[in-house]
C-alpha cells in the first residue's frame, strides 16, 4: 500500500488537508431538525492534562514522630471483629477494576423490538469514546492520517483491547460513511454547517454506534455523547446534542435513504466518496464497475511476509499457524493475510524481525525491480520502509538500498525498520526526490519510485484520503510524479530498471504518466514482469504497465507498476 504520501514542497499549503465540511449533495426533507444554541470552539487545547501536585508536596510539615495515630496499634483498626470486616456483597457482585475510570450506569434494559439497541454486551467506556472523538477531530478537522492518529491515542489513553477494537470500530466506521452520516444528520439539524466541527463529529461517532453497534445501549450512547460536548466545553450545545439523537431514535424509521437519481450523487452518498472521485472512476471504468470498486471492503486487517535472510518458506508457515490467527495465503507466495491479532507491533516474533507487515501491491512493485546480490538501488520515496527492506532481503545484505524520505520522523521509520529485521545494508536518508544530484548520474542499477498519489486504490485501508480528492489536486499530484520521474531517471545506469508505481486506479496518475514519461525520455523502454508474478497477475500487464484492481483477481488494494530499463549505448 501507499508508503509515501505528499512529498512535495507545496503539499502543505493552508488547509489543503483539511475535511472540506461542505457536502457535494443535497440536503431532502426535515424530521425535526435542531438548530444552533451557541457556537465557538473551546481555546482549550484538545488532550491537555491538569498540572499534578509536586511529589514534594504531598508530605506534611510535622516532624515524623507526630504524624503516626495517636491510637494505640490495636484500636487503629476497626473495632469489628475480623469476620465482620470482609464485604457483604458476594465475589461476583464486586465492581470491576476498570470502575474508577468508568462510572458504571445500571439498569440499561434492551428496547422493544425494532429498536436500535439490543443489549449491553458491547457497552463502551468514556475512554473509548474520548479516544474515537480524539482521532475523528485530528483526521476530518487538522487534516491527519487515520492509522497513525488512532495509533497514538490508543497508546496515550491506555485502552483495553476491548475498548482497543471499538474505538477502532467507531473511528473507521465514521469515515467510511462520512458522507451518509452526514446526509442522515442534515435532516435532523436546520443548519449544520453553522455548528463546531467536533459538536459534528461527536454526533458522527453516536449515530455511527446507533446505526452499525446494535449492541451498545441507546441511553449509554446519548448521555456519553452529552458528556463528550460538555467536556470539550460546549456545555451550551449539550442540550442540542441530546436532542437531536433522541429525535433520531425517536424517529428511526423516518431516517432517509438518498434518491437513486442522478446516480453519481447516490454513489457520493452511499459510498462516502466526493463527487470528483465518482465522475473520473465512471468515466473509466463504467457504472457497474465503479459501485463495485466503491463498496470493496477488505476483511483482513493486515498482509504479512517472512523475512527472507532468516526463516525459510516452511518455518514461516509453521510460526503463523503456531500464532492462532486467522488467516490465509495471499497470492503471492510465502505471504498470508491474517486477522484476529491485538498489537501486532507487540509480538515477540515480529519485534524479533522475524517477518514484516507489507502489503501485497507494495511487495510486488519491490519485485518488479528484480534486486539481486551487490546491486546499488535507490529508493526514492521509501517510507516507512517496506519495499526497501524487501530489496535488501533479496541482496542478502550485499550492495546498498539508499531510501530516501524528505521527513525526518519518517526516515526515523525506515531505520528502525532496518534495525528490528537486521539489515546493515540499507542507508537511510534525509533527501528530496525532486531536487536533482549530478554526483549520482548513471551510479545506480535500479531505481525505485514509488510516487505520491491519490491512495484511489487502498480507499478501504484508508477512508480519509477520498476527502482530499479534487480534479485540481490530481492535476497538482501528476505534475509532482512527472517532476519526480524526470529527476530520478538520470540516476539509471544503462541497463538498469527504472520502476514506477503507485497505489492509485486513475490512469491519469499511472499509464497516462508512464506514457508521458516515455515520449520525453527515448532512451527508456518498458521491461517485463519479474517470473515471481503469479501468472494470473502477470497476463493483466498492458502496454504501459499493470494495472491491478481491489476486490480483482484476488488484490485486496489497487495498485499500478511499470518496470522500464534503460536503453544500453543511448
Amino acid at each position: 500500500m501507499k508508503e509515501c504520501n505528499m512529498q512535495e514542497k507545496t503539499r502543505n499549503k493552508p488547509g489543503k488537508n483539511s475535511f472540506n465540511s461542505n457536502r457535494q449533495y443535497k440536503k431532502s426533507g426535515s424530521a425535526g431538525r435542531f438548530g444552533k444554541s451557541g457556537s465557538g470552539e473551546s481555546s482549550k487545547v484538545y488532550g491537555d492534562k491538569k498540572g499534578k501536585a509536586s511529589f514534594g508536596g504531598k508530605r506534611g510539615d510535622k516532624p515524623f514522630s507526630d504524624k503516626r495515630s495517636d491510637k494505640s496499634f490495636g484500636d487503629r483498626r476497626s473495632d469489628k471483629p475480623f469476620s465482620d470486616r470482609r464485604r457483604s456483597k458476594p465475589f461476583g457482585d464486586r465492581r470491576q477494576r476498570d470502575s474508577k475510570d468508568f462510572t458504571r450506569k445500571e439498569g440499561f434494559q434492551k428496547r422493544a423490538p425494532g429498536g436500535f439497541s439490543k443489549g449491553n454486551a458491547d457497552y463502551i467506556t468514556s475512554k473509548a469514546r474520548t479516544a474515537a472523538l480524539m482521532v475523528l477531530d485530528k483526521v476530518l478537522i487538522s487534516g491527519g492520517y487515520a492509522s497513525l492518529t488512532l495509533s497514538d491515542a490508543l497508546y496515550d489513553l491506555r485502552l483495553d483491547n476491548k475498548d482497543k477494537r471499538l474505538c477502532t470500530r467507531i473511528v473507521y466506521t465514521a469515515l467510511e460513511k462520512l458522507y451518509y452520516l452526514d446526509f442522515i444528520l442534515n435532516h435532523f439539524l436546520s443548519d449544520s454547517a453553522s455548528l463546531p466541527a467536533s459538536i459534528i463529529n461527536i454526533l458522527r461517532l453516536s449515530l455511527v454506534q446507533l446505526l452499525y453497534m446494535d449492541k451498545v445501549p441507546e441511553n449509554a450512547i446519548v448521555n456519553e455523547a452529552v458528556n463528550l460536548a460538555k467536556s470539550r466545553g460546549f456545555e451550551e450545545l449539550s442540550g442540542l446534542v441530546n436532542a437531536v439523537l433522541r429525535s433520531i431514535i425517536r424517529k428511526e424509521k423516518e431516517i432517509p435513504k438518498p434518491n437513486k437519481e442522478p446516480y453519481e450523487e447516490y454513489l457520493s452518498i452511499m459510498y462516502s466518496a466526493p463527487l470528483d472521485m465518482i465522475r473520473l472512476l465512471i468515466k473509466h471504468y463504467g457504472d457497474e464497475r465503479t459501485e463495485k470498486l466503491l463498496k470493496y471492503k477488505n476483511e483482513y486487517s493486515m498482509t504479512i511476509r517472512r523475512n527472507l535472510t532468516s526463516l525459510t518458506n516452511l518455518e514461516f508457515e509453521q510460526l503463523v499457524k503456531r500464532k492462532g490467527w486467522k488467516y490465509d495465503e495471499g497470492i503471492i507466495k510465502g505471504v498470508y493475510r491474517i486477522s484476529g491479532t491485538d498489537d501486532i507491533s507487540l509480538d515477540e516474533d515480529y519485534k524479533a524481525g522475524q517477518f514484516s507487515i507489507q502489503g501485497e501491491g507494495s511487495i510486488l512493485a519491490a519485485l518488479a525491480m528484480q534486486a539481486d546480490i551487490g546491486m546499488n538501488i535507490l529508493d526514492c520515496c521509501a517510507a516507512p520502509g517496506g519495499k526497501t527492506m524487501l530489496m535488501a532481503e533479496q541482496m542478502q545484505l550485499t550492495g546498498r538500498v539508499q531510501a530516501w524520505d524528505i521527513y525526518p520522523q519518517r526516515v526515523e521509520l525506515i531505520s528502525a525498520a532496518a534495525k528490528r529485521l537486521r539489515l546493515y545494508n540499507v542507508r537511510p536518508m534525509k533527501r528530496d526526490a525532486l531536487e536533482v544530484r549530478e554526483n549520482m548520474y548513471l551510479t545506480m542499477d535500479g531505481v525505485l519510485v514509488d510516487a505520491p498519489c491519490s491512495g484511489s486504490g487502498v480507499m478501504s485501508q484508508k477512508p480519509e484520503s477520498k476527502y482530499r480528492f479534487n480534479m485540481e489536486s490530481l492535476k497538482e499530484m501528476t505534475d509532482i510524479q512527472g517532476k519526480m520521474l524526470d529527476s530520478v531517471c538520470t540516476y539509471v545506469k544503462p541497463g538498469g530498471r527504472l520502476v514506477y508505481s503507485t497505489c492509485s486506479i486513475f490512469p491519469e496518475e499511472n499509464a497516462m504518466q508512464v506514457e508521458n514519461f516515455l515520449s520525453r525520455h527515448p532512451e527508456f523502454t518498458m521491461d517485463s514482469l519479474p517470473d515471481s508474478y503469479p501468472e494470473h497477475i502477470k497476463s493483466k500487464m498492458g502496454k504501459f504497465g499493470l494495472q491491478l484492481l481491489q476486490g480483482e483477481d484476488g488484490m485486496a488494494e489497487g495498485f499500478f507498476i511499470a518496470p522500464m530499463v534503460r536503453k544500453q549505448n543511448v
